[in-house]
């Protein structure tokens, strides 16, 4: 069972173009796509942005997409088709897109239209990653500090036991100082410009679900693992509902792995630049191999094994 899994936000990194420069034939239409839509040259800005640059919410959003897609472009002109996809947080939208739900320009103008409304929000909230707890001792945590009139919310389930925290500043000050009593292995602040998918995002969710419903959404070529139902669904609805409500809820990653790995026979694929799933994957199963298709090596194995 071939398997695709979609990076989000936190996979770029300075010169990814140049990973995928040698195979540009191939992968062109991805990028022209992606710069009519935004009108701006992401081959560019893929290439020479510098780190800062990137970390912009629109940058960021683009760029992550573009680069998932154009090595799902780059498999699909090898041969190889998936029958499974799953992307994480942002990923999730390239991971429809690849299995046909929604076309690659429409993918593009709905990356926009959820960067812009994201920028837009005034009220600027923060996210933090706590590494060596369990997801009852992490709510917990945000129980204790809704329960002192903050308002904190795991906004990922990432691995069993890595979870990501979000909410406005001081409270999730507050629940880190907690989560490091509690024994966390580590706590880390992510360098985002806001609480993604918790409460902070409210205020885009009428504008976002007005535009995602103007979209055509077919019938998925392949299984999809949703975010937020935690499980898999080829109901083009369905869909459309989780991409709307991953704004302002939990990202289920566990859910969705463990299901995904209940079967053994699974060939996995990071469909895009770094080792972001590879990662999480080994807080399920250290020995569960995950290809990296910005690596040559590791796409010249998956293809010829797929």
């Amino acid at each position: 069972m071939i398997v695709y899994l979609f990076p989000g936000q936190g996979s770029q990194k300075e010169g990814m173009y140049n990973l995928i420069k040698e195979n540009e034939a191939d992968v062109s239409e991805v990028f022209d796509e992606a710069s009519e839509v935004t009108g701006r040259d992401i081959r560019a800005l893929c290439r020479d942005a510098t780190e800062e640059e990137l970390k912009q919410t629109l940058n960021t959003q683009i760029s992550v997409t573009t680069m998932n897609m154009a090595y799902a472009k780059l498999l699909e002109k090898r041969g190889i088709k998936p029958d499974v996809v799953a992307g994480h947080s942002l990923g999730q939208l390239s991971a429809i897109a690849a299995a046909g739900v929604i076309s690659t320009v429409d993918l593009f103008r709905l990356v926009k239209k959820r960067a812009e409304l994201m920028s837009g929000i005034n009220e600027s909230g923060k996210l933090a990653t706590a590494v060596g707890l369990d997801r009852e001792t992490v709510q917990r945590i945000c129980d204790e500090v809704n329960e002192s009139s903050g308002k904190v919310s795991i906004a990922l389930e990432n691995s069993p036991i890595q979870y990501v925290i979000g909410g406005k500043e001081e409270d999730v000050n507050l629940a880190v100082q907690k989560l490091k009593d509690a024994g966390a292995m580590k706590v880390v602040e992510i360098k985002v410009s806001n609480a993604f998918h918790t409460y902070m995002m409210a205020p885009m969710v009428d504008a976002f679900k007005e535009f995602v419903d103007s979209l055509e959404f077919k019938k998925p070529e392949c299984k999809i693992l949703l975010n937020c139902k935690g499980g898999y669904s080829d109901d083009p609805e369905e869909i459309r509902e989780d991409v709307i409500n991953q704004c302002v809820n939990t990202v289920k990653w566990v859910d969705c792995m463990k299901q995904l790995l209940s079967n053994e026979d699974v060939k996995i694929a990071e469909v895009g630049v770094n080792k972001i799933m590879a990662s999480l994957i080994k807080g399920f199963d250290r020995k569960k191999k995950v290809w990296l298709m910005s690596n040559s090596e590791d796409f010249g194995q998956f293809v010829n094994g797929a």
